[in-house]
């Protein structure tokens, strides 16, 4: 009967968050999060080589067979603060500076872990993945038809996973089938939406909240190497989206935007004091995604048409907005550490802390398009802590603060050239409840 509550919960709540809109969310590596759970988030994003709860199925998927029966359900409240900052003569931007206005975010999250037997388990889990946001109240980029009024994009990821796990001493293996929704909308692009800027017209910008599907696959291992001592890996290949129709024209490849590739390895070690610390390395492959990857205008694939006014910047063959090589992001794959401790104070109280320092996917010849989406964190500190309310029963808490990332670079002198500056910073505060059953 438990089991069948903890499934109707889970079905609950991602029927709401699907049906209601994802939340909206500006993640912290890259745009992926640096961790999934709340004892996760506390240890620096680290668990890929930790059992800590039944979010292990996001984290690695082979860990579920060693949670036991349990239920873990919460919620985050995200507040990115982001800004950017132009200086110089360029027609292309319209306000030389502003700071995005939307910056409070929950983001709900659940998971339920059932063991089948001593060496099988079943884990079911609901949560957000990552994505971008801003939203700058005065346009950013010039628009001659005089049409924008604001500026910004939304792109929000949710997973939904099914986990099966089993011990197979020494070595336990996991699998993860993931049913991946998407959502995204953009506004105030419209200095782009023309044949000469995109390859599909009319479907760049103020089009509303388009939506794109995809099933995905996470393989994990994880084994014992020394009493108290655990390895951990996971391996999720890219995951195959269906495009964005509504904006064919704004993302390179029709509108295709996938999941790109990512690995960990993580290892744990725990002493007989309760002394738990814990350490991850993640590749996230950002640069294998056209529409993420593909470089910005630059010198190289910006070539110059005369409407009989005089010569404007637009495009080189096959760089228009939507193109198989069209304009992107261009960011670059990051590769990012976790280190986590955690210590059992007591019966009632454990305390945890991390840090998490990740590469920067934002070079300096990309700010002129990343004013969207300045993904520009490298580093977080985080703390947090359980409460024992029973033997059964638990809350957790965690704090993640990302400090001030920036990027300063050149716009390219074909669109007028000076210096754009993006910054991002960002405080996370997460609460969940746990339940053993």
């Amino acid at each position: 009967m438990k089991r069948k509550k903890a499934l109707a919960m889970i079905s609950l709540i991602g029927l709401l968050i699907i049906g209601g809109g994802i939340t909206d969310v500006l993640a912290t590596n890259g745009y992926f999060s640096l961790g999934y759970g709340t004892k996760s988030k506390g240890m620096g994003g680290a668990g890929v080589a930790l059992k800590e709860d039944a979010m292990v199925g996001a984290n690695n998927p082979s860990a579920a067979v060693f949670v036991g029966n349990r239920l873990d359900a919460g919620a985050t409240y995200f507040n990115p603060n982001r800004s950017y900052e132009y200086s110089g003569p360029s027609p292309f931007i319209a306000t030389s500076a502003q700071e995005s206005s939307s910056t409070t975010f929950f983001i709900p999250h659940v998971a339920n872990n059932m063991m089948l037997s001593d060496t099988q388990a079943l884990n079911f889990a609901v949560f957000g993945n990552g994505g971008m946001n801003t939203d700058y109240d005065k346009p950013v980029f010039a628009d001659q038809s005089g049409q924008a009024t604001s500026t910004g994009v939304n792109l929000s990821q949710l997973f939904i996973s099914a986990t099966y796990s089993i011990d197979l001493k020494p070595v336990a293996l996991g699998i993860s089938g993931i049913l991946v929704y998407q959502q995204f909308a953009a506004e105030g692009l419209q200095g782009f939406d023309n044949p000469l800027y995109s390859a599909s017209p009319g479907d760049v910008t103020n089009n509303g909240t388009d939506t794109s599907t995809g099933f995905g696959v996470r393989l994990g291992l994880m084994t014992e190497v020394a009493p108290g001592t655990n390895v951990g890996l996971y391996y999720q290949p890219r995951t195959d989206m269906s495009s964005f129709s509504k904006y064919q024209g704004l993302f390179a490849e029709k509108g295709d935007f996938d999941i790109p590739s990512s690995y960990a390895l993580g290892v744990a070690w725990k002493s007989e004091g309760g002394l738990l610390l814990t350490m991850d390395y993640q590749k996230i492959n950002y640069s294998e995604v056209a529409a993420i990857g593909n470089e910005g205008p630059n010198t190289s694939n910006i070539t110059f048409f005369d409407p009989g006014t005089g010569p404007m910047p637009v495009p080189a063959a096959g760089s228009q907005l939507g193109a198989t090589n069209g304009y992107g992001f261009g960011w670059q794959d990051v590769s990012v550490i976790k280190l986590g401790a955690s210590y059992n104070l007591n019966d009632s109280w454990i305390l945890r802390g991390g840090f998490n320092k990740g590469d920067n996917p934002i070079p300096d010849t990309e700010t002129f398009f990343n004013t969207l989406a300045p993904g520009v964190i490298e580093q977080h500190v985080t703390f947090g802590f359980t409460y024992n309310l029973s033997s059964n029963s638990e809350i957790n808490f965690a704090y993640v603060k990302a400090m001030e990332g920036s990027v300063e670079g050149d716009i390219p002198a074909e669109f007028g050239g000076g210096t754009n500056t993006i910054k991002m910073d960002q405080n996370e505060l997460e609460v969940s409840y746990g339940m053993k059953f």
